[in-house]
C-alpha cells in the first residue's frame, strides 16, 4: 500500500497493490462471460468498417475461425512501418479500463501459403466501432493482407489469462473496500498492467491504521474467494447507473459485473 500526496492537490490518496500479500487468485475469480445478445448490445451503430467484440461473449475463448478483414492499413514509426488490420469480429481485447490489450497472431492462406500476422497491440478507433490490431507480417508484404480474406485468430492464452487475474483482482479489492464499508475513500482508477497493478483511491487514512486497513483487506478478500461468487453479467442505460454524472461524459452502455 503506497501512500503520498498529489502534486496539483491537498488531497492525499493510497494505492492498494492488486497482488497484496497472500493472496491467490483462481481462475473463478476472472470468469467473465457475457450472453451473445448481451455483446452485440455493446456494439456501435456505425456506416463504415465495425467490429463485433467477440471477446465480451468468453474470456477463454483463445482460438476463433470467423473472423474477416474489412480494412488494411500501414502506420509509419518510430521503430517501422507497422500494420493495422480492422476485422469484422474479434476475440483479442483491447487495452482499455486499466488493462493492457491482448497479443496473439491472425493465419490465413493466400494463393495455397499460409501467412502469420503477429498483433502486438489491439486498440479501439476512436469512435469505438473499429478495433485494430497492430502488428506485423511474418514474412511477406502488406499486399498479402486482402480485404475480405477469412482469418484465423489466436490469443496468446498466458497473457490474457495474467490481464483477466489482474483485472479481475482490482474489482476485487474494491468489494472488498464496500464490505468494509470504507466511506472517506473514493475510488479514482485501477492500473492493471503486470509491471505494478493497483488500484487508486482518493482521501485520508492515517498513518497509524494503514497496516490495520491491509490487513482487514486480505482478510476480507481471502473470505470473498472462498464464497466463489458467480457472475452474471448485465448491460444497463448509463443514466441508471451514474444518475449523477454528465451525459457527455459517461458512455451510452454499461456493462456491469454484478453478484448473483
Amino acid at each position: 500500500m503506497f501512500f503520498g500526496r498529489k502534486a496539483s492537490s491537498v488531497s492525499c490518496f493510497c494505492r492498494v497493490l492488486a497482488t497484496i500479500k497472500n493472496l491467490k487468485y483462481p481462475v473463478v475469480v476472472s470468469e467473465r462471460r457475457m450472453s451473445d445478445s448481451a455483446a452485440a448490445a455493446t456494439a456501435h451503430a456505425c456506416s463504415g468498417p465495425c467490429t463485433n467484440p467477440v471477446y465480451f461473449t468468453d474470456t477463454y475463448l483463445f482460438n476463433y475461425d470467423d473472423a474477416k478483414i474489412v480494412k488494411v492499413e500501414q502506420q509509419a514509426g518510430a521503430g517501422g512501418d507497422a500494420v493495422v488490420l480492422v476485422t469484422d469480429k474479434t476475440i483479442m481485447h483491447p487495452q482499455g479500463g486499466g488493462q493492457p490489450s491482448d497479443q496473439g497472431t491472425m493465419t490465413y492462406s493466400v494463393d495455397g501459403a499460409d501467412v502469420v500476422f503477429q498483433v502486438q497491440h489491439v486498440s479501439k478507433s476512436k469512435t469505438g466501432s473499429e478495433i485494430q490490431h497492430t502488428g506485423a507480417l511474418s514474412a511477406g508484404s502488406i499486399d498479402m493482407l486482402r480485404v475480405g480474406n477469412s482469418v484465423s485468430m489466436q490469443v496468446d492464452e498466458k497473457v490474457r489469462r495474467l490481464h483477466a487475474r489482474l483485472h479481475s483482482a482490482g474489482h476485487l479489492l474494491d468489494a472488498a473496500f464496500n464490505v468494509l464499508e470504507v466511506q472517506d475513500l473514493i475510488p479514482s482508477k485501477g492500473y492493471h498492467f503486470p509491471d505494478g497493478p493497483y488500484v487508486e483511491y482518493i482521501g485520508n487514512v492515517a498513518t497509524e491504521e494503514r497496516d490495520a486497513m491491509i490487513d482487514r483487506l486480505n482478510t476480507v478478500v481471502t473470505d470473498l474467494i472462498k464464497e466463489n461468487i458467480p457472475t452474471q453479467v448485465t448491460c444497463n442505460d448509463a443514466g441508471e447507473l451514474f444518475p449523477h454524472s454528465p451525459k457527455n461524459k459517461i458512455a451510452e452502455k454499461k456493462c456491469v459485473f454484478l453478484r448473483c
